[in-house]
């Protein structure tokens, strides 16, 4: 039962994400039938062979998914009050630190210990 649910949610995704894509590989698969619906058949110099229809379904998707958005997007811009009723706390100044190095005098030389140390052979 749940591999069938998410089956059925993986579907539902994926055509509404590739929406224009589905669009695109219909045009593909029937493109007899784009043909015989497309407004430039007596002027077959044009080889629109029904793309002028493709452009058209094309368009339509693009506006339903505009008003989709629109639909979305009117909810989440709400304004409730103009006021803050949240508590402010100010903030304290950061104290700076300052650390002090201690100086190295490069006049000796540095052991390092050879058991951990080994340098690439060549």
């Amino acid at each position: 039962m749940k591999k069938i649910i998410a089956a059925i949610l993986l579907i539902a995704f994926a055509t509404q994400t590739f929406a224009k894509e589905l669009v695109i590989l219909d045009y593909y698969a029937n493109t007899t039938s784009f043909e015989k619906d497309c407004i430039n058949k007596d002027k077959p110099m044009m080889h629109c062979c029904g793309k002028c229809q493709l452009r058209k379904k094309l368009q339509q998707q693009e506006k339903n998914d505009k008003q989709n958005q629109e639909q979305r997007g009117n909810n989440k811009n709400e304004v409730l009050s103009s006021k803050s009723f949240f508590a402010k706390i100010p903030l304290a100044r950061r104290q700076e630190f300052c650390i002090n190095y201690q100086e190295l005098s490069f006049s000796k030389e540095i052991k390092m210990p050879r058991s951990f140390f080994h340098p690439p052979g060549a």
